[in-house]
């Protein structure tokens, strides 16, 4: 079975809805047949969703999904022509022994935003149907959706209709996204950080090159073959490999994060998305930085370094290189991804916050999860800190020898 179908129920927003319905699709096949659909109804107009909310993406990042994942795709299809996609996955997950039906986008660590899809001008009645069929499908009863913008369709439509109906949600900047703008030259940029960072740059570039010869690649968007691309890939995951994320189980030669990567360069290679760099010392990969590259955004996916090279820093060296490459050549702003590292920080000129909505379902365990996360954990953590200052503030003890 590749999908559900809901008819058209009740009028909720005021408008006709008539001849409107909702798919859930479930299968990947399924999926894989709405891409050209899909590609159309992508607002272009609005940032990021040209990339982030491309079928192309979601495909990529359906490679690195267990088997304990489901694909949940709410499709709105008015007139029967697809018009929205809430893009969501269901899996079984556990809170202190209680078993949980979870939906959430679906996503992977380097996912920087993520949203409805679709055109603006659909969204209130699509967000509508949408919230139907969720309540006609098997039941759930916690979703996650996070990476979303302040003025995506999620929180300016979709959360409206929820708490219409009755749902329980909770809304919260959960995190944010650096930026820094392109525009001007490298050298008044450069000017403007703080002299400590001037400093790690110049070492960094000193340790270099007394530790051997330096060597830097770049795949770029236009111009570089496929086999270029593919020798580069294999670089950044030789370097991911030996980072410090394969204590995280992201590392890019781990099974999950290496399908996706690899099928999200031939979809980023095909569309001109592609900008990948790596340095190497005495022709061993020892950094790299995967990016996309579209509408005058770039976009950092990855960044990682060979950990047993960390002294010489050759991650700071590969991002101040790039970042000189990038000033100057027509390009507007550099997104980090979400995430407040010391150095994106030090480079950043401004960011964007990013929200997470939890919306608890109506059921008993829904109703559980609710009264523990947004009552019961803040009040024992409130309680907790109140014992904690009072200890602290208690004078210590003294012992008398009578």
């Amino acid at each position: 079975m590749t999908s559900t179908s809901f008819p058209h129920g009740a009028d909720h927003s005021g408008g006709a809805h008539a001849g409107h319905d909702v798919r859930i699709v479930r299968d990947r096949a399924a999926f894989a047949a709405l891409r050209d659909d899909w590609e159309s109804i992508v607002d272009t107009s609005r940032p990021h969703q040209r990339v982030f909310g491309s079928h192309a993406w979601f495909d990529a990042a359906l490679e690195w999904q267990g088997r304990d994942t489901a694909l949940e795709l709410v499709c709105f299809e008015p007139e029967g022509r697809l018009g929205a996609v809430l893009p969501l996955t269901r899996r079984a997950e556990r809170m202190r022994g209680m078993p949980l039906r979870e939906l959430s986008f679906l996503a992977v660590p380097d996912t920087q935003w993520c949203d409805l899809v679709g055109a603006a001008a659909s969204s209130e009645a699509a967000c509508v149907r949408i919230v139907d069929a969720l309540e006609q499908a098997p039941a759930w009863d916690v979703m996650r959706l996070g990476w979303l913008m302040s003025d995506g369709p999620v929180l300016r439509v979709l959360v409206p209709v929820l708490k219409q109906r009755g749902y329980r949600v909770i809304a919260s900047a959960a995190t944010r996204n650096p930026t820094l703008s392109l525009a001007g030259t490298w050298s008044a940029f450069l000017a403007s950080r703080s002299r400590r960072l001037k400093k790690a740059l110049n070492l960094a570039s000193n340790r270099l090159h007394k530790a051997g010869t330096i060597e830097i690649a770049h795949a770029a968007p236009d111009g570089t073959s496929a086999d270029e691309a593919q020798r580069l890939l294999e670089h950044a995951v030789a370097v991911s490999k030996a980072s410090w994320k394969r204590s995280t189980g992201n590392a890019l030669d781990r099974p999950g994060p290496l399908a996706f990567i690899r099928r999200l360069t031939q979809h980023a290679h095909e569309r001109g998305w592609l900008s990948l760099w790596t340095l190497s010392l005495d022709g061993r990969p020892v950094a790299s930085e995967y990016q996309l590259v579209a509408d005058g955004n770039v976009y950092a996916l990855r960044s990682d370094f060979d950990a047993a090279y960390e002294e010489i820093s050759p991650g700071t060296h590969l991002n101040r290189v790039l970042l000189e490459a990038m000033f100057g050549t027509g390009l507007e702003r550099y997104y980090m991804g979400p995430g407040e590292n010391a150095y994106k920080l030090r480079w950043r000129d401004g960011d964007e916050p990013v929200f997470l909505v939890t919306v608890y379902g109506k059921t008993a365990r829904g109703a559980l999860l609710a009264a523990w996360e947004t009552t019961l954990r803040p009040l024992l953590a409130r309680l907790r800190d109140r014992f904690v200052a009072t200890d602290a503030g208690r004078p210590a003890s003294v012992e008398r020898d009578d």
